[in-house]
């Protein structure tokens, strides 16, 4: 059962970016996560990406909540795969965008719903 969200990814000139980033389940402890690079034609450097987790819903704010940084320098093509999820949580995830040093503001959020426990059905007549 796979699940893909996507948030636009631009590098960025004077920490102006937009990011594109998706996940989708892979198994039962790992998501992938993916974002589209700009075709931003000023920029030189397409830098490299910071993945950031919540294990939980994602928040109103990227800023009001504390967030696991889970990794630096990932490559701007992507992906991302975080074999760390728990399959008994949901997941909130963001990435930045870093060129020649400088970290851009945060994506928006991307969310990976927990699997449901059960299921429950009956016949209809």
């Amino acid at each position: 059962m796979a699940k893909e969200l996507r948030i636009p990814y631009m590098p960025r000139k004077l920490l102006s970016v937009v990011l594109l980033l998706s996940a989708s389940a892979l198994h039962a402890a790992s998501i992938k996560l993916t974002w589209s690079e700009s075709n931003n034609p000023a920029a030189q450097d397409p830098g490299t990406v910071n993945v950031y987790r919540r294990t939980a819903n994602c928040p109103s704010s990227v800023k009001s909540v504390t967030w696991l940084k889970l990794a630096t320098g990932v490559s701007a093509s992507g992906p991302y795969v975080d074999n760390a999820a728990n399959t008994l949580y949901p997941h909130c995830y963001y990435v930045t965008s870093v060129i020649n040093g400088v970290e851009s503001v945060p994506s928006n959020m991307t969310f990976v719903p927990a699997p449901p426990t059960a299921a429950a059905g009956a016949w209809q007549p």
